[in-house]
């Protein structure tokens, strides 16, 4: 290895990629079938093992072989994800740069029979997931297309979404719009440290064993009329009278 290391530096990277790859594929693909999912990982990591093992004797079929899982990615990525690029992306973007590493004539004119041809299947795989990808990147399989709704007549002005009581706050920004303050003046800069606790709610939602080290119970209350609503950190909802405190 050491002398391979010397005389093809690029060749011994590559079939360490390709073992330490196919390795992990295989490990990682047995454990998936166990649970009942995709038998392609298992099939990917042998043929990525068997082209280890061909480029460490230096044959040209290693290439071949290379091509073969490359083509069968392709064609397992679309089944799945269709043309979607950010679905296809996580499925070849190791095998693709390895491939392309692969025909590299740093790699290849280390390897026998030293005929052009034995790289075709390579270069054809690797056109068929440029292809593949050219395609996914002209399409956008999460979007959903739709037409605004005409406007109706006597429709309300925006600013009628404004007109609440001045008392409640309806949404996380008071109104749909975000305005974030609220226009009572009761409370101001010259009273506001005299303002004291007027009741405690406690919800009894605490942390539990199989809870995040860190969990907040941070809440922005929605005020409606004389109810206040709330929820907890594990989704549990509750109304009180927002001037006793008292759940109802």
């Amino acid at each position: 290895m050491n002398s391979l290391m010397r005389s093809a530096p690029l060749l011994a990277a590559a079939i360490a990629v390709c073992a330490l790859t196919g390795l992990y594929l295989l490990g990682g693909g047995l454990w998936l079938c166990l649970i009942g999912g995709s038998f392609y990982y298992v099939i990917a990591g042998i043929l990525l093992l068997v082209t280890a093992v061909l480029l460490a004797r230096r044959q040209a079929m290693a290439l071949t072989v290379y091509a073969v899982l490359l083509l069968g990615t392709m064609v397992w990525a679309v089944q799945e994800a269709g043309f979607d690029f950010w679905a296809l992306a996580p499925r070849g973007d190791i095998l693709v740069p390895i491939g392309i590493v692969l025909a590299l004539p740093w790699v290849t004119r280390h390897l026998q029979p030293a005929s052009p041809a034995t790289r075709l299947p390579l270069f054809g795989a690797i056109g068929a997931a440029v292809v593949v990808v050219g395609a996914a990147l002209t399409q956008d399989p999460q979007d959903i297309a739709g037409s605004l709704p005409p406007v109706a007549e006597n429709a309300p002005e925006p600013g009628d979404a404004h007109q609440m009581p001045d008392e409640d706050w309806q949404a996380y920004g008071r109104t749909q719009f975000g305005d974030r303050f609220s226009p009572l003046k009761q409370v101001n800069a010259s009273n506001v440290s005299k303002l004291k606790v007027a009741w405690t709610f406690r919800t009894g939602d605490l942390r539990g064993p199989n809870d995040p080290g860190e969990i907040t119970d941070e809440v922005t209350p929605i005020k409606i009329r004389d109810t206040l609503y709330l929820c907890t950190p594990h989704q549990i909802l509750f109304a009180l009278d927002a001037k006793t405190g008292q759940q109802r």
